[in-house]
């Protein structure tokens, strides 16, 4: 400050103040004033500029925020075109690509679905036949088998019987629940739709969605498997069959229901699997593919000499069938949607040695043996 003496205001030692910006100034040794420093000034200024950034930066994120909520809002509630259904009704899953808005997704989904009441989950004492799939990086291709999955999973009937919402511990056993998805490395486009689908079936059908990952080691640190010499490249057989032998053995083992505890609310641990349907990420599974394999898992658990049940047949077009209904017996494994009980895993008390998970892919090829 500078200090006048002598004004028309006061005494002599007033101090009063100016009018214009105030510098500071100091007296050097010689008594003579030094020129006003800038220093306070240009803080001073630089400090508004940041902040005014600061506060534009933040109202911008905040629009941007609020643009996003109001697109995601409609999406739920629009689903693309008028697509949405009522409770009860199937709708498809949207998979949201980016990991910051399906978190966001999630959370509004989520809050709409408290308002209007969760599905009551299933009996996790009856699930005792879950269904694994497989599947590595094409998120295309999955999409459309879990879409396919979850539109003709048996549940289905449960959801839409609103009456018998509220209480649905006296349903029978249900073949394809849990739901088991086994990921062969991190893809993050395939994790996208097994969040989206976990969500379905959690929270719109009541049965929980389990994802484990097989890990991929280097190609250079990969064991060699001896393979026979086809003409075919003997790569992708060995990884499918460490990945298959693998997540077979976390499945009836029960390890996969320990390895994924993210779920969109509370679970308890079902049971040991007595026997498991095995799905790939290529296979749209039709709508009788589930009361196939409910009417025949008795035979298959009650029959030692069936290996598995199979909803595929190389020969099962028009012009060869001449009965659509009738069920075969055949000596040729089919695969391809399949069904498998515990007893062909593990092994019988009476024939330990004939475990499969003892003698998994030899020559590396784990369906043809």
């Amino acid at each position: 400050m500078f200090r006048r003496r002598g004004n028309n205001f006061g005494n002599d030692d007033e101090t009063a103040m100016p009018s214009y910006p105030m510098y500071q100034s100091n007296k050097t040794n010689n008594g003579m004033m030094s020129k006003p420093s800038l220093f306070a000034y240009r803080y001073t200024t630089k400090g508004v500029i940041i902040f005014r950034a600061i506060v534009a930066v933040v109202i911008l994120l905040c629009i941007l925020w609020g643009c996003l909520i109001i697109k995601i809002a409609r999406d739920i509630s629009n689903d693309g075109g008028g697509n949405r259904l009522p409770r009860g009704l199937i709708a498809r899953p949207k998979i949201e690509r980016h990991r910051f808005g399906n978190k966001l997704r999630q959370r509004i989904k989520r809050l709409e679905l408290k308002l209007e009441g969760k599905s009551p989950m299933l009996d996790v004492n009856k699930m005792e036949s879950p269904v694994l799939v497989f599947t590595f990086k094409r998120a295309d291709y999955f999409e459309r088998a879990m879409w396919k999955l979850y539109e003709n999973h048996p549940a289905q009937k449960y959801v839409q019987q609103k009456a018998n919402l509220q209480e649905r511990h006296d349903i029978g056993r249900i073949i394809g629940a849990p739901i088991i998805i086994s990921q062969d490395g991190d893809d993050p486009e395939v994790k996208a739709v097994i969040e989206a689908y976990r969500e379905a079936f959690e929270i719109n059908l009541g049965i929980p969605l389990y994802r484990i990952e097989h890990y991929r080691p280097p190609e250079d640190k990969q064991e060699e498997i001896q393979v026979d010499s086809w003409d075919v490249d003997p790569k992708p057989y060995q990884d499918l069959a460490r990945h298959y032998g693998w997540a077979l053995e976390q499945t009836f083992s029960g390890a996969a229901y320990d390895l994924d505890t993210q779920h969109d609310r509370h679970i308890s641990k079902p049971p040991l699997p007595q026997r498991v349907v095995i799905l790939e990420e290529d296979i749209e599974i039709a709508t009788d593919f589930f009361s196939l394999m409910n009417a025949t898992a008795d035979i298959l658990d009650s029959d030692d000499t069936l290996l598995a049940v199979s909803g595929y047949n190389d020969n099962g077009k028009t012009q060869h069938v001449a009965d659509s209904k009738r069920l075969v017996r055949s000596d040729f494994f089919p695969g391809l949607g399949w069904m498998m009980p515990r007893r062909v895993w593990d092994g019988v008390e009476s024939h330990p040695n004939t475990a499969l998970k003892s003698n998994w892919a030899p020559n590396g090829y784990w369906d043809d043996w």
